[in-house]
């Protein structure tokens, strides 16, 4: 099995990289990074219209010919920023960003990221063969993939503050087909993959996703997915409240979590803080006890058939439509004169 953290990776993009020859492109939306009532909260940082939002959590991208990127990157506002969201507040200065892959739970299947080939109606699924990876590059210069079906896989510092707190970087975003040699050619399409970010002295921000695209996936693919994870983001990766250790299971673990934290000062979700009060008390354990047992197992996921079962009528099919209930009100109205 392949390890977390590895250095292998394609020459070519490293040089590229190194020597900053990336084609010149045009700005893009990073994924922001900020604190709203000490917790983590991702929104997007889009440079072209030169606004900084809250509360998008789903990113999108594509890879180069060579299957990775450096984009979306990660932004944070400093400290005194006059383009600060309402609410938001700077992160800590001079502390690491974390993040990990989650589990991504489709048709009662937990897998480490999902593919579309792009044809037809949205339908994400499993990888076409189990060496598939998605990795990104950590701070340390490593790269950390995803790993096995249904765990939580640790990635690493992606980005350190700076003294006022902010964060502009752009690390590495690779997918392979590993087989043991640098050589890599995934099949084409959109590729998934969810993230959970956190920060000491900070909750856990909510899973984000990545919808990624090889430079081969059909026109229009990339768009039409990323609008069928944003109407799924809740669904698509587990986010359990009382899940205070963060290993996706709600368990004695997380009771001995809340009896330590309960009544101090560190008033956090990893200390026991289920309900982000910025207190450990008695509503916290009732959340666990009503969340005791949830697991990765019994998350329900997304079911396709139900995300498709309830399509939008085209417009010709409304006019239609309301052409039929005028032909039937005229019907009506002759035979009431009649």
């Amino acid at each position: 099995m392949r390890n977390n953290a590895t250095t292998l990776f394609s020459a070519t993009a490293a040089l590229i990289v190194v020597c900053g020859a990336t084609p010149s492109a045009a700005q893009h939306a990073d994924i922001l990074v900020q604190a709203v009532d000490d917790r983590l909260v991702t929104g997007a940082a889009d440079f072209d219209l030169g606004a900084w939002t809250l509360d998008q959590r789903v990113f999108s991208g594509s890879f180069t010919s060579d299957f990775f990127t450096t984009n979306p990157g990660w932004n944070a506002l400093g400290s005194g920023s006059p383009a600060l969201p309402a609410g938001a507040a700077a992160l800590p200065p001079k502390t690491e960003l974390h993040w990990d892959f989650l589990p991504i739970k489709i048709d009662g299947v937990a897998q480490p990221l999902a593919y579309w080939d792009g044809a037809g109606g949205v339908a994400f699924g499993a990888m076409p063969t189990a060496d598939y990876r998605f990795e990104i590059q950590g701070f340390d210069g490593f790269y950390y993939s995803t790993g096995e079906a249904g765990e939580v896989a640790a990635g690493a510092a992606i980005a350190k503050t700076g003294d006022l707190g902010g964060i502009h970087d752009h690390q590495i975003l690779f997918v392979d087909d590993y087989d043991g040699l640098l050589q890599t050619n995934p099949a084409d399409g959109i590729y998934l993959v969810a993230v959970r970010l956190k920060m000491i002295d900070l909750d856990r921000a909510r899973p984000l996703f990545l919808v990624m695209e090889t430079s081969g996936a059909p026109a229009g693919a990339r768009d039409a997915a990323a609008a069928w994870v944003e109407a799924q983001v809740d669904l698509l990766a587990p986010d359990f409240a009382a899940d205070f250790d963060g290993d996706l299971s709600v368990d004695g673990d997380d009771l001995a979590a809340w009896q330590t934290g309960y009544g101090g000062a560190v008033a956090r979700q990893v200390a026991g803080d289920a309900t982000y009060d910025n207190d450990v008390n008695g509503a916290d354990f009732l959340a666990w006890q009503r969340g005791r047992g949830a697991s990765i197992d019994s998350f329900a996921g997304v079911s396709t058939t139900a995300a498709s079962a309830a399509p939008i009528p085209e417009p010709a099919s409304i006019l239609l439509l309301l052409a039929a209930l005028g032909v039937r009100a005229i019907a009506v109205a002759r035979r009431d004169r009649s």
